[in-house]
C-alpha cells in the first residue's frame, strides 16, 4: 500500500505518504466543498448538519484529508461513519465520525443518501468545471 509506514519501511513510506497528503490537500477541500451543497439536494439529508459536523470533526483521523468529507458525509446523513479504529494492535480513535447520538450507518436508505450525496457532488463538480473552462 503505497504511504504505509511500518518499521521495515519506515524512511522511504514516509516520504511518500507526505507527497501523498501534500497532493490530495486540494482535493479533498473540493470533495467538501461539493458535499455540503449536495446535502441541501438530497432528500432528508441535512445541508446544515453537514457543515457543522464536518467542520467539528475534520482532524478526527490523524490525517490531514481524511475525514473533511467522511465528517460531511456522517453528518449529512445523520449517521455515524467509521467508529472505533485500530493500527497495529492499538486503538487510533474511539470516536464515531458525525453525530454522536446518531445511530450508526448501515441500512439501505443511509447507502442511498450516501450514494445520491456522492453522485450530486460529481455532478456539480462536472457542471463548476465545465464552467470555467467555457
Amino acid at each position: 500500500m503505497f504511504g504505509y509506514i511500518n518499521e521495515r519501511c519506515r524512511h522511504s513510506a514516509r516520504c511518500g505518504a507526505r507527497l501523498a497528503d501534500r497532493l490530495n490537500l486540494p482535493r479533498a477541500r473540493m470533495t467538501w466543498l461539493l458535499f455540503v451543497p449536495a446535502t441541501a439536494l438530497v432528500p432528508s439529508a441535512s445541508c446544515g448538519s453537514a457543515l457543522r459536523w464536518s467542520w467539528r470533526q475534520h482532524a478526527v483521523v490523524p490525517r490531514p484529508n481524511a475525514d473533511w468529507s467522511e465528517a460531511t458525509l456522517a453528518g449529512g446523513i445523520g449517521r455515524g461513519l467509521a467508529g472505533p479504529m485500530w493500527l497495529g494492535g492499538r486503538l487510533v480513535t474511539g470516536v464515531w465520525i458525525g453525530d454522536p447520538d446518531a445511530a450508526a450507518a448501515g441500512s439501505a436508505e443511509d447507502y442511498l443518501r450516501a450514494r445520491g450525496t456522492a453522485l450530486l457532488a460529481a455532478v456539480l463538480a462536472v457542471g463548476s468545471a465545465s464552467v470555467l473552462l467555457v
